[in-house]
């Protein structure tokens, strides 16, 4: 049994000891990414998970080169056939 009460709608939350939540979490994104929340539904996160998973990589990675490459205008097919033969390259490379 949990005895912490249930935050409602009209509680205030005190954030004044919150530390910052808009540094990226590496140093080479420093300059190049930016915090965002961003609501999908449940079968494109099953999807993108789905696909992070057998590319070798994580979700967010993964939405992040896919929204870069649709805006430069590749398509989805070519960013996850690219994840690949990336991947393939990789295993290649360690069964040598």
């Amino acid at each position: 049994m949990n005895d912490t009460p249930e935050a409602t709608q009209d509680d205030v939350l005190d954030f004044t000891d919150a530390g910052p939540v808009d540094t990226p979490p590496t140093p080479f994104m420093q300059d190049k990414a930016h915090c965002m929340t961003l609501w999908i539904d449940t079968e494109t996160q099953d999807f993108f998970n789905t696909h992070a998973e057998l590319s070798g990589t994580d979700p967010q990675t993964l939405m992040a080169q896919t929204l870069r490459q649709h805006a430069q205008g590749q398509t989805l097919v070519e960013v996850i056939r690219e994840a690949i033969r990336e991947e393939l390259r990789t295993d290649a490379h360690q069964q040598v």
